[in-house]
């Protein structure tokens, strides 16, 4: 899904060649390859600490540097067009931009840290499901923005330190493997949200996953097979969602829609006017 603010759909979907949706211009070849050899063209070990760590690496590099593009276009368009944009609104958000560049290096850090001197600063959990034709790689912070708020309004700061959760989900033989990984030192905090996508029915973490996919991950990609099957009849939704989850307070709130099933166009249907 994409997103064009010039077209009267500004949320929709794009159909590109797995060359395009699987990389991204950060590393050169030459150590992008050397780097992810052993997630790529090895067989992966899920037992493995140092396979499994380089699924976060690459999403944060590739967050990182997503964003770090974004600020620089806003910068762009501050200082050449300034008389067709709205400069304030451009410069809060560069600063919204800023304060996650500064998240996401903080934990750069970390994973480096670990690949390159086997440190193992992450717990990880795996999971085997059904197979499903859909990859997604993303971070996102386990606090909601009315928690951030309110640290906001008691300490007169942001939260500096902020708890990450990744997850990562993609068919490998064929199962789809689902992976979540949170830092050590957050895990008592985190620790009872991320169990529940293990520990509950395949039905419900379908259901969580489409929760995700809705509201909390931009970085995810499906088959044609499946845009044609589950999505294109309600395609409009999507965009209500992320628009939805712009203004929404408790990211952490759980709504029963499942993408993966034969009613969903009913379901999110249902969704958008009980929200209206």
């Amino acid at each position: 899904m994409e997103i064009n603010k010039f077209r009267d759909q500004s949320h929709y979907f794009r159909r590109i060649g797995l060359n395009a949706a699987f990389s991204f211009k950060c590393f050169c070849n030459k150590h992008d390859a050397e780097l992810f050899q052993q997630i790529e063209i090895e067989e992966i070990d899920f037992t493995n600490y140092q396979d499994l760590i380089l699924l976060p690496l690459r999403s944060n590099c590739n967050e990182l540097h997503r964003k770090k593009v974004n600020l620089k276009m806003r910068e762009l368009m501050i200082e050449e067009y300034s008389e067709i944009h709205d400069i304030k609104i451009l410069t809060e958000q560069n600063k919204q931009e800023a304060l996650g560049i500064s998240d996401l290096e903080k934990t750069d850090y970390v994973l480096w840290n670990d690949v390159l001197n086997s440190g193992e600063s992450y717990n990880f959990q795996v999971r085997e499901i059904e197979k499903i034709d859909i990859c997604l790689s993303a971070f996102y912070n386990y606090e909601t923005t009315q928690e951030l708020l309110d640290y906001q309004d008691e300490h007169g700061m942001d939260k500096e330190d902020l708890a990450d959760i990744f997850v990562t989900i993609f068919p490998y033989k064929d199962k789809t493997v689902f992976v979540m990984g949170y830092k050590k030192e957050d895990e008592t905090q985190v620790k009872h949200y991320v169990n529940r996508y293990f520990k509950e029915n395949e039905k419900r973490l379908l259901r969580r996953l489409t929760n995700l996919i809705l509201f909390r991950c931009e970085t995810w990609i499906i088959s044609e097979k499946f845009y044609q099957e589950r999505i294109k009849k309600c395609e409009q939704y999507f965009g209500h969602a992320a628009d939805y989850s712009i203004s929404n307070n408790n990211e952490r709130r759980f709504f029963k829609l499942n993408l993966f099933g034969v009613n969903f166009n009913d379901q999110i249907s249902n969704w958008w006017a009980s929200i209206n």
